[in-house]
């Protein structure tokens, strides 16, 4: 969590871990680099990240940039997928139904209906935002 503090919009510190939070990340002039999802893993140690496929790896090279002595891990967790349809509500608003990370063996649902949602309530994610500079 003190890794990921300085890099992202979030304040993580103070974070319960008993659900996701939304954050983005930004480049040294301020544009969203990625936005995305921060869930509490399995180990009290252990965070996952969701972001866009499109801009996992302008992300990954940007944390392992700054990463230098830490003693933090990053990797692709590809064994791992977003569903649309889990136990844990979008902390972004309620109406977008709820989420869970979930193994990708265990994924057989469209999301079809999550990213109409999602734009009908004029939340952007992904190449949406990359760029962008945040009003927040």
């Amino acid at each position: 969590q003190k890794f990921l503090q300085s890099y992202c919009t979030s304040d993580i510190i103070g974070w319960d871990r008993v659900g996701p939070i939304a954050t983005a990340f930004l480049t040294r002039q301020g544009r969203v680099l990625a936005d995305g999802m921060i869930y509490p893993g399995e180990k009290d140690d252990q965070i996952l990240l969701e972001v866009a496929e499109v801009q996992k790896a302008a992300l990954m090279k940007h944390l392992k940039l700054y990463k230098m002595r830490s003693a933090v891990t990053i990797r692709a967790a590809s064994e791992l997928t977003v569903s649309a349809s889990g136990d844990t509500m979008d902390p972004r608003t309620k109406a977008l139904g709820a989420r869970a990370i979930i193994p990708n063996s265990l994924d057989l649902e469209d999301d079809s209906d999550y990213t109409r949602r999602r734009l009908t309530l004029g939340i952007g994610e992904g190449n949406e935002l990359t760029n962008a500079i945040p009003l927040q």
